[in-house]
């Protein structure tokens, strides 16, 4: 009768119920019937048990004689919610102990990560599997899949790693390149069956926490290169307002310096083409510095295909315009003189991409009705700036062959 009692308890709707009947079902783990006992523990292996005794008492249950027992209380301890250092402690006993049973062996260890994430007070644990690689590498994939952890846990982690630098738990994957490409595989699956550091805390920590965390974090950091800064805000999912000037700042000295790698393109795409119009404004007074930015963009756009080419995610893309930019592409095209040779022009054209707007139709027939073909045209008569807008015509246009320069 007890027994059916707690089958049926197990299928009822969850509620506040649960914490009432706790204590009476943990005293019933060790019940002198073993039916009753493992009924009980796999009440637990489905509802959370939420105190601390229950946890203790699921422990004792994995050393029950019973082996139908053992196996449901460890697997209710991968779900327990009420841990502490000392219970840790005893888990960790309890996992040196071993078990003739595989499958309670292998619970007990999948419990292991889950019961880092509540306890407080076993921080260096938990750096020890995911920034020393202790253990086996399903407990850092347990981790990398699993719940986030508890808030307190979490800032305490973050705090942790304030006083550690960026290549101990954010380190950087190969690039693309000429002979990197097999060292770039072999980082992501190793990162597929043993998840990297990173990959872990943005699983246990919250990303409202985290990112503007990691982002404060990258800008305050002049001992990594700059290429690694970015790329560590380029692990955010946002960037929060009140940071994004000083992303905008630090991505800019990036370009300016010519550093950065494929980075500078992947953030610049946070600001869509307002990016690009921001760039362009704030470097006009600059025309090598443009030119030069401008190339290195296009370039990492280049390299972003070739990747893709070879059988990989493609790279980032230049923000492409939309209807609404179009005034300030025919205002900003307006300000060059035809024949005067303007050293901004081909970065101009790199940057505003006018042959992107004659793939796309509806885009294209806004283009026709603004002067940005003529303000193109204008330029073919000089040989040297027919060789900058030539391309951008030719598609504009759709001609099968580019025009001919002088």
């Amino acid at each position: 009768m007890r027994r059916r009692a707690v089958v049926l308890l197990g299928r009822a709707e969850p509620g506040p119920w649960q914490a009432a009947v706790e204590p009476v079902l943990r005293g019933l783990l060790r019940d002198p019937h073993q039916e009753v006992r493992r009924a009980a523990a796999e009440y637990f292996a489905a509802a959370p048990a939420r105190e601390v005794a229950t946890t203790t008492a699921l422990l004792e249950a994995t050393r029950d004689a019973y082996e139908y027992v053992r196996h449901a209380a460890a697997m209710a301890l991968g779900l327990a919610r009420g841990w502490t250092p000392e219970l840790v402690d005893r888990l960790e006993v309890r996992l040196r102990e071993g078990d003739p049973d595989e499958n309670v062996v292998r619970a007990l260890e999948d419990a292991y990560p889950h019961a880092l994430r509540r306890a407080p007070g076993a921080m260096d644990r938990l750096l020890a599997i995911v920034l020393e690689r202790k253990g086996p590498a399903r407990w850092r994939k347990a981790l990398a899949e699993g719940p986030q952890a508890d808030a307190a846990l979490a800032w305490e982690l973050l705090k942790r790693l304030e006083a550690r630098p960026l290549k101990d738990w954010a380190s950087m994957p190969p690039g693309f390149g000429p002979g990197l490409l097999q060292r770039m595989v072999e980082f992501f699956v190793r990162a597929e069956e043993d998840p990297p550091p990173l990959g872990i805390i943005g699983h246990l920590v919250p990303r409202e926490m985290l990112d503007p965390w990691l982002i404060r974090r990258a800008l305050e950091d002049p001992e990594a290169s700059p290429e690694h800064r970015l790329w560590l805000i380029q692990q955010t999912l946002d960037i929060p307002e009140n940071l994004r000037e000083g992303v905008w700042q630090l991505l800019m000295q990036a370009l300016r310096a010519g550093e950065g790698g494929p980075m500078t393109l992947a953030l610049l795409g946070r600001w869509g083409f307002e990016g690009v119009r921001r760039l362009v404004e704030e470097l006009w007074g600059e025309p090598e510095t443009l030119r030069r930015v401008a190339r290195h963009l296009r370039q990492q756009e280049e390299l972003g295909k070739l990747q893709m080419a070879a059988g990989n995610a493609g790279g980032p893309r230049l923000p492409k315009p939309s209807a609404e930019d179009l005034p300030w592409i025919e205002a900003t095209l307006a300000r060059l003189v035809p024949g005067a040779r303007d050293p901004r022009l081909e970065p101009l054209v790199d940057l505003l991409g006018p042959w992107d707007l004659g793939n796309d139709p509806a885009l294209k027939k806004a283009v026709f009705q603004t002067r940005i073909p003529q303000l193109l045209l204008h330029h073919l008569a000089d040989p040297v700036e027919c060789r900058a807008v030539a391309e951008a015509v030719g598609a504009l246009f759709r001609r099968g062959s580019l025009p001919r320069c002088p």
